[in-house]
Parts: structure tokens; C-alpha cells; sequence
């Protein structure tokens, strides 16, 4: 029994830790993101007639360079959304090309214009489910113009909860049965000088 309620409280535990650290890399994704843009791009992000977003005078829909080298850095996705629809992503449709094009949650989407931050454990795309971060992409007047977007596909953060939860599980039982051993040991040990 102990061993049960050990694993069952540890793995909640662990669940909550693992989404706390999934939270904070997917923010830093999107910090490091718009961090990166701003730094290489002078300028504030508009788009033209043909929907391409710039930043400053430099066109940054179209290269996906930087996001697809900083998803083989992390693992993780990364996208910019300006009027609710993905511009620059390294999400992949099933039947092959990028998601640009695709909107986003429309709520959510809703909540980040109004310069709220969002982050969620089940955002779907493309029928794949995510822990994803959803934050203001931000001009210099201070105006919320489009979203930076990071996740982690959910299959991964369980696949990783999962070989936790299996590791404290290992050690629960191996810690139950060196007491049972122990107590057995100091039983037999009351029974021999009883007789």
C-alpha cells in the first residue's frame, strides 16, 4: 500500500514539475525568438498587400532558416502568427509543406492580441496534440500586432512522464522490499528469543 500511494503521489508530482518545465522552456523559446529577430531585423513587423510579414524592411515570411535551426537546437516548434494565421512556422502538415496559413485558436489568439500571455496543454494541430506558448508579438509603440508561438508535441512530455513515473516506481518496490526483508529479519529475530 505504502508503495502505491508512493508512486500515485510522485508521479502526480512529477507530472506538475515536468509542466512547470515544459512552460518555461516553451516561454524561452518565444522570449529567445523574438529576442533573435529583433536583434538581426531593425525595424517594426508589418505586412504588405500579399500578406508576407516583414520586419523593418527586411521580409522574414518565406525563411524559415532560423526557426528550423532552432528546432534542431531544442526539439521544439516555433511559429509567428499575424492576423490569426501562421506566416513562418517549422510545423509540418501530414500531407507534406508548412501549416502557413493555418489559424490559430481563435480564443487564444483573442487573448494574446489583447497582450496576455497563454500557454496550454492541448493545443491540436494537424490532429497532434501539444503543450504550447502563445506570446504578444510586440511593436515599438507598444502594439500587439501578431503571435509568437512554441510547443512540445504531448506524446513526448508523457513519453518522458512515463519513464519517470516507471523509474520511482523501480525504486518504490526496491525500497518496500528491503523493508519488508528488514522487518522479517527483526521478526524472526523477536520470535527466536520468545521460544
Amino acid at each position: 500500500v505504502l508503495c502505491i500511494v508512493t508512486t500515485i503521489t510522485s508521479t502526480s508530482v512529477l507530472r506538475n514539475n515536468i509542466e512547470e518545465e515544459i512552460k518555461g522552456s516553451l516561454k524561452i523559446i518565444a522570449v529567445s525568438l523574438e529576442e533573435t529577430y529583433s536583434s538581426l531585423y531593425v525595424g517594426d513587423y508589418s505586412s504588405d498587400l500579399n500578406g508576407a510579414l516583414f520586419k523593418g524592411e527586411t521580409k522574414i515570411s518565406g525563411n524559415n532558416a532560423l526557426l528550423d535551426a532552432l528546432k534542431d537546437n531544442t526539439g521544439y516548434e516555433s511559429s509567428f502568427y499575424w492576423n490569426g494565421r501562421a506566416v513562418l512556422t517549422t510545423i509540418l502538415r501530414k500531407k507534406g509543406g508548412r501549416i502557413n496559413g493555418l489559424p490559430a485558436d481563435e480564443e487564444i489568439y483573442a487573448r494574446v492580441m489583447n497582450g496576455e500571455e497563454v500557454f496550454t496543454t492541448d493545443t491540436v494541430i494537424e490532429d497532434i496534440n501539444y503543450y504550447a506558448y502563445y506570446r504578444p508579438l510586440v511593436n515599438s509603440d507598444g502594439s500587439v500586432v501578431g503571435c509568437l508561438f512554441a510547443a512540445k508535441p504531448t506524446a513526448e512530455v508523457e513519453a518522458m512522464v512515463k519513464r519517470e513515473a516507471a523509474k520511482i516506481t523501480l525504486y518504490s518496490v526496491i525500497i518496500s522490499c528491503v523493508c519488508v526483508a528488514v522487518i522479517l529479519l527483526i521478526a524472526n529475530g523477536f520470535s527466536r528469543n520468545m521460544v
